[in-house]
């Protein structure tokens, strides 16, 4: 791992701590992306 992208994760994580991290429900449409699941995606309206 570049040592930017260390900086970004590290930087990410601390804010995560700070201001609550994601949503259950963002965190499992990443979770399905990254399994290759089908993800739909709805724009606000």
């Amino acid at each position: 791992m570049s040592r930017s992208l260390m900086r970004l994760a590290r930087a990410w994580e601390l804010q995560a701590r700070a201001l609550g991290g994601l949503s259950r429900k963002t965190s499992k449409k990443l979770d399905q992306l990254v399994a290759g699941g089908n993800l739909s995606v709805r724009s606000a309206p």
